[in-house]
């Protein structure tokens, strides 16, 4: 009967908290920093890719799809591993995954700089680097959305800036070290500068609401069985009296956000019924370990959001943006030195891009937090600019002022996807949901990226020119950012399977909008077919 009250206090104590304090500053400014070093150094030297992929070709002398790659892996594997590194982060936290994806990114690079074939190059610079970074990009994302609610956008994009940021300096810097010291010297320098961050992994502290959730949470696993073992040792009555009285708490959603770590995913969720269940698995290691590769396998392998139009239409939108959106950062430079410009004036163009995509995320992170911001709708405008700046690029390609516009163009409507992504999964899915769903954008942002390259390399060894892969991928940008501005306009539902959305939100049936956003498509493409030198193609 004791034990009962003592229960029962607790369930009403936890139907109180309804929502975390999330704190929305203090030390979260710290962990922003962080995450603004740690894109700084891991996308900065992803997008410089381009710079290494010229000595690449000499040094291995192979075609350019089958050099590509070395960095369509480094880009696709920490992508596609989306899944498993948000597993990860859910079941051990943000600080130690970060400390060990920056140590495995290092040894990959180290590694690289001893290969002397370019299927180890694939292995080395592309998988261990890769899988390194795949920790990280999950990292970035979650640790600030622990710390932050109504500034959420404001933070996501001060620390996305450093993308730009990092681009613009690691594109002379590794200009710089290849004149210097050879490309293999340079991935030993990129090796040590990946270290760094361990350094950011060990600032990223838990907020107190998820501590506080911690100790209640150890309290709850524990005490009650000491009771039970105190009264009459019979620890299977006292587990099953636990279990039935938290069972009306788990058909709730808006209970108390408790979790073992920083995990989103168990945020909301009823974590009496959890912790209740955790101290009988201290019974039995063997039986609790099992558990845990369990649930782990569980997370990896939850793909039913994609069943939900919403979520499918963005997930579509982004295999496609990533298929295509790094033509320039792999390719510009070559095409530039190919059209008679030094390679400091591509190495230039590179380092535009990224500073104005630090200026877009900040002024659009900024902006996605006001009330008049619809982020969906300007996501989706941004991305047909942004397809539109690709085709410049080589309209301009003889104008050096008028392709650094282009150039500027492109980094600053670029920047709307790492800006607004995390945001509009916010907006899609629950809370207890975002870490699966951003681990899914990140396998679906893998799988373009793993065939984007080689494809655009190979319709350079097919045509000659690099025509085609510059104007495809303006034209599927354009319909990347068709799928998205068509979401708000559509009613969510589930394209197949049984029961309700995961967040219902009510769409505006207006079928006209759609349409017109289709309407220009089609004569987008037709233009595209008449005007465009797809004649070499047939």
């Amino acid at each position: 009967m004791e034990i009962d009250n003592i229960n029962n206090k607790e369930v009403v104590n936890d139907e109180i908290s309804d929502k975390p304090n999330i704190p929305d500053g203090g030390w979260g400014w710290v962990v922003v920093f962080a995450t603004f070093v740690l894109c700084m150094i891991a996308d900065g030297i992803t997008f410089s890719f381009g710079l290494l992929y010229i000595e690449f070709l000499n040094e291995f002398e192979a075609s350019k799809s089958a050099t590509s790659w070395i960095g369509a892996l480094f880009m696709a594997v920490p992508l596609m591993t989306g899944p498993l590194m948000s597993a990860l982060v859910d079941k051990f936290g943000c600080r130690p995954m970060t400390i060990v994806g920056g140590l495995i990114a290092a040894l990959g690079f180290v590694l690289s700089s001893q290969c002397y074939s370019l299927s180890y190059m694939y292995v080395t610079f592309g998988v261990i680097a890769g899988f390194g970074l795949g920790l990280i990009y999950v990292t970035v994302v979650v640790s600030v959305a622990f710390w932050f609610e109504k500034k959420r956008t404001l933070a996501v994009g001060i620390g996305s800036s450093g993308i730009g940021i990092g681009t613009f300096v690691f594109s002379p810097f590794s200009t710089y070290l290849i004149e210097e010291l050879g490309w293999r010297g340079t991935t030993l320098i990129l090796a040590g500068v990946f270290l760094n961050m361990c350094i950011c992994g060990a600032l990223m502290r838990d907020p107190d609401w998820i501590i506080e959730q911690n100790k209640k949470e150890a309290k709850l696993s524990k005490n009650p069985i000491e009771i039970a073992s105190k009264e009459n040792g019979n620890q299977v009555v006292v587990s099953t009296r636990i279990k039935e009285s938290r069972q009306p708490l788990m058909a709730r959603q808006d209970s108390c956000p408790g979790t073992r770590r920083p995990s989103i995913r168990k945020a909301p969720i009823k974590h009496l019924h959890h912790a209740s269940m955790l101290s009988l698995s201290k019974l039995d290691d063997k039986k609790k370990w099992y558990a845990s590769i369990k649930e782990l396998g569980k997370d990896m392998f939850d793909f039913s959001l994609f069943s939900e139009l919403h979520f499918f239409l963005l997930s579509l939108s982004t295999v496609l943006l990533f298929t295509w959106f790094i033509v320039p950062y792999f390719y510009l430079a070559d095409l530039m030195t190919l059209s008679g410009y030094t390679t400091e004036q591509a190495a230039f163009t590179i380092s535009n891009i990224g500073i104005s995509n630090t200026i877009g995320m900040i002024v659009l992170g900024w902006a996605g937090d006001k009330p008049w911001m619809n982020i969906t709708i300007t996501y989706g405008i941004f991305l047909v600019l942004c397809g539109l700046s690709i085709m410049g690029q080589m309209w301009f390609i003889g104008n050096y002022i008028m392709l650094q516009i282009s150039a500027s163009l492109f980094g600053i409507s670029l920047s709307s996807h790492f800006a607004f992504t995390p945001g509009i999964v916010m907006e899609l899915v629950p809370l207890d949901r975002f870490t699966i769903a951003y681990g899914l954008q990140l396998m679906c942002q893998g799988i373009g990226t793993l065939v984007g390259p080689p494809f655009a390399g190979l319709l350079f060894d097919l045509t000659q020119n690099w025509e085609q892969s510059f104007y495809q991928s303006g034209l599927w940008m354009i319909l990347s950012g068709i799928f998205v501005g068509c979401i708000p306009y559509i009613k969510n539902k589930k394209m197949f399977g049984k029961g309700l959305v995961e967040k219902p939100i009510e769409g505006q049936e207006n079928k006209i909008i759609p349409l017109v956003l289709l309407s220009i498509l089609m004569i987008v493409s037709l233009v595209a077919v008449f005007y465009l030198p797809f004649n070499s193609y047939f």
